[in-house]
């Protein structure tokens, strides 16, 4: 038999991660209430409505602010969980939330924080300790919030650990590394420069310091666990050009995702492009420059749906439908919407253009060859309709 389909669903890709970044610190995108089973509730309410509108991964965020959402003796329970850090909730919410999204062909990456590490003041105690009060020597405020310093090793291979913790214990299927990075050119880090910098021109010293943490944790995971997909969310812009200007990541924070993808040590770039089309830094171009770089390693950029807020902006729905259209033409394996609150508070009708003009039919997740060759499944209990 023929299967004739609409000319919409040819128009629309049949491979493409369609993401959200799902926001823990402060409660903005998790439960607000403190109940076990009240979270559960709410949790399968947001996993369903993503799934109704056929997206299919969450950036979930594991590691906020040297906190965590599952139990660990290396750092403690979140306090957006119960609203004291330490507390255990009563349940696992990864494990919880991995099992939930699978059941619906949801993929989770582990949104993890990395190098920003708390806010103002110092962390109330807990079992096991923060790590600003356990390892007061691996960090340093910057405009008051607390920072570990990429340059100390020993630092570096804390975090490590910590991480790996969660590659053995969880069925992942990815981890993007978001702070991974330095907060700014003016980061107080001389002695640490003296002490492990020998005779490398700083810059690249730091550069290094966060290239050797990202590179160490690609290995670490492929003798664990090889399927699971490592990506980073670095600065918008990689470096100025004569098209475009702006805070970059290459010399205002340090980052080379170039260099991590020519290593063969990510997988995929998830940008945070939050501009608007036709305003400089232009999006099209900075998005092209991104997946001219990336190679054939894959691109996810960010779009900025918490920009529909008045007190954010006050764009249009619109512009946010126009971006999703400029990264399928400038062919990005897919998009990543920050953040889940804005999407399903459906602020000015966003939910519901999105799942009817843009993700009106599923889509597969594209492969990587580069990890694996197997194929998806084949699509069974298909109808038809003249």
């Amino acid at each position: 038999m023929i299967l004739v389909f609409p000319a919409l669903l040819l128009a629309q890709p049949m491979e493409e991660v369609r993401a959200v970044w799902l926001t823990t610190a402060f409660g903005l995108d998790w439960p607000k209430s403190f109940y076990k089973e009240n979270q559960k509730n709410e949790i399968v309410k947001i996993l369903d409505a993503l799934s109704g509108a056929n997206f299919n991964t969450i950036m979930l965020q594991i590691r906020a602010r040297g906190d965590l959402i599952y139990p660990s003796d290396k750092e403690p329970w979140a306090k957006s969980l119960t609203n004291k850090l330490g507390k255990d909730p009563g349940y696992d919410p990864l494990k919880f939330i991995i099992n939930e999204a699978h059941k619906r062909g949801i993929e989770v990456h582990a949104w993890w924080n990395v190098f920003k590490v708390f806010g103002r003041g110092l962390p109330s105690a807990s079992k096991p300790e923060h790590v600003v009060l356990k390892y007061p020597s691996f960090c340093k405020k910057y405009s008051n919030e607390w920072w570990i310093d990429p340059g100390i090793p020993q630092a570096r291979d804390y975090l490590l650990t910590v991480i790996m913790e969660m590659v053995r214990k969880y069925n992942i299927d990815g981890i993007n590394l978001d702070y991974v990075r330095y907060p700014g050119k003016d980061f107080s880090d001389e002695d640490t420069y003296r002490k492990f910098g020998g005779n490398k021109y700083k810059p690249d010293w730091r550069r290094d310091n966060i290239t050797q943490f990202v590179e160490a944790l690609y290995d670490s995971i492929q003798n664990v666990n090889p399927v699971i997909k490592l990506g980073c969310a670095p600065v918008g812009i990689y470096k100025n050009t004569e098209n475009f200007s702006g805070w970059e990541a290459y010399n205002d924070t340090f980052q080379d995702p170039v260099k991590w993808i020519r290593d063969k040590k990510l997988d995929y770039i998830s940008p945070l492009t939050y501009w608007k089309i036709n305003l400089p830094p232009y999006y099209n171009l900075v998005v092209k420059n991104w997946k001219r770089i990336a190679g054939n390693r894959h691109i996810y950029p960010s779009v900025a749906i918490f920009k529909l807020s008045k007190s954010e902006g006050d764009w249009s729905a619109n512009e946010i439908l126009s971006e999703v259209d400029v990264l399928r033409k400038s062919r990005t394996e897919g998009t990543v919407f920050f953040r889940t609150g804005n999407l399903l508070d459906n602020q000015k009708n966003i939910l519901e253009l999105i799942r009817n003009n843009k993700f009106q039919y599923p889509a597969n997740i594209p492969s990587m060859p580069w990890k694996d060759n197997i194929k998806p499944l084949p699509l069974t209990g298909l109808t038809s309709q003249r």
